[in-house]
């Protein structure tokens, strides 16, 4: 089965939505040398990569980034920055809330693809691959289980066209970022709109031990306020029942 996550990355024409002036991790870097996104640089051939999704699909998804891309590259012409921005943090959030329609799970980045929109290869979007290892919570409603794969989408990439040319968007160095091949706490919500999950936090268990890995998660977890940062994973599978939240009722 799979299913289709869009990280709670945000398209917006200005600055990073940080809410209420809390001072950022901020997750760009100056080069790709050590970026965690090094992986983006890679332009993928649309005309070899074979999709998994199928046809209905694969139009749905385009159908909502395609709206969501124009959008924010028509603010670029009326004098807006694109950027992609982390989702707003407080200082004071609980580390695990409680939200309506949130699964937790671990899930492994296994592969990626980029797909191009429009015949002008201006609207891009990438879709990562997740199996689920362990399914921690869910609501009721959520068909998910372990060893489903599940497909993040987040904005921009770069492809290699039909005829040969490179075409990027929103390709920059991050420090902060999901990497192939890595295992992953997440938090995922579902959007009933655009049928796919949106998700707020993570944190890599690729080592063993948990390291938060999204600004949000990275900047409590300096100022000592994590439940989570540097436990074993076989301690946090243990300890996460006790913490994480029920369904809401509302």
């Amino acid at each position: 089965m799979t299913l289709t996550i869009s990280f709670a990355t945000v398209l917006c024409a200005g600055s990073p939505l940080w809410s209420q002036g809390t001072p950022a991790v901020h997750s760009h870097v100056a080069s790709f040398d050590n970026a965690a996104n090094r992986w983006q640089l890679t332009a993928i051939d649309l005309k070899s990569q074979i999709d998994t999704a199928d046809p209905a699909l694969r139009a749905q998804r385009d159908t909502y980034w395609k709206g969501a891309l124009e959008a924010d590259l028509q603010g670029t012409e009326n004098g807006g920055v694109l950027n992609v921005a982390p989702g707003p943090y407080l200082a004071g959030a609980p580390e695990f809330p409680s939200v309506k329609g949130v699964a937790w799970i671990i899930a492994s980045f296994v592969s990626f693809h980029v797909f191009a929109i429009d015949p002008d290869y201006r609207l891009i979007y990438t879709e990562m691959n997740f199996r689920v290892e362990q399914l921690l919570r869910k609501p009721p409603f959520l068909p998910l289980s372990n060893g489903s794969v599940i497909d993040a989408d987040i904005p921009g990439g770069r492809i290699k066209s039909p005829s040969g040319r490179i075409f990027a968007l929103m390709v920059s160095p991050r420090q902060y970022f999901f990497q192939p091949g890595h295992k992953y706490l997440m938090q995922v919500v579902y959007n009933e709109e655009g049928d796919f999950f949106w998700g707020e936090k993570r944190w890599d268990l690729s080592s063993g031990i948990v390291k938060p890995d999204d600004p949000g998660e990275v900047y409590r977890a300096q100022h000592g306020n994590s439940l989570i940062d540097g436990m074993t994973v076989p301690d946090l599978i243990e300890y996460l029942p006790s913490v994480l939240p029920d369904e809401p009722e509302k």
